[in-house]
């Protein structure tokens, strides 16, 4: 039978990444009676996620009914964080709001949604820092504050307040109310 060597290991981040399957990755073959050819066969299926390994199996054959198989292995695994995004202070309203959930980009997931686990809508007035987690889905995560911000700044309403007669000699007048935003 011919000889060969198994081709070199590849290493990549993202599914995307793999390259084609190329026969010329198998660059020592010999055989006694002239140089054999190499073909592509198969390869196992392609992980489900960016993190797993596909093997791609090359015919090395003679001409002459001999034939062997090399095996070239394509490990995948995302060792990169999302980016990091910069998350502006939001304000979501005067007596409360519930923020617009913001993304990111990963290398290999494309747009991420950031999660929390702060409940909204947010009705404690001032700043509440809420806490976003990008996960790219291939155990990569990152976490990043955002300041909340709930600003009552209108007045109450002012109310026409009429004239009230208490009594002859002393008396304590109704309590007033009005409305606010």
């Amino acid at each position: 039978p011919p000889t060969a060597s198994n081709p070199a290991d590849i290493n990549v981040q993202c599914l995307a990444d793999v390259p084609a399957a190329n026969p010329n990755v198998v660059t020592d073959e010999a055989d006694n009676c002239g140089t054999p050819t190499v073909t592509f066969v198969s390869q196992t299926a392609d992980p489900v996620n960016n993190d797993g390994t596909i093997t791609r199996t090359y015919l090395v054959d003679d001409g002459n009914g001999n034939t062997i198989n090399v095996f070239q292995d394509i490990v995948i695994d995302d060792t990169t964080d999302p980016n990091t995004p910069v998350l502006a202070d939001v304000n979501v309203g005067q007596c409360s709001g519930t923020p617009p959930t913001p993304t990111t980009t990963d290398n290999c997931a494309g747009t991420i949604n950031g999660t929390t686990s702060t409940t909204f809508p947010i009705t404690t007035q001032g700043t509440t820092v809420v806490t976003w987690t990008f996960d790219d889905g291939n155990g990569n995560s990152i976490n990043v504050n955002q300041n909340v911000i709930v600003d009552d700044t209108t007045d109450p309403n002012t109310p026409v307040l009429a004239d009230v007669n208490v009594g002859q000699c002393s008396g304590t007048p109704p309590t007033p109310t009005t409305t606010d935003n």
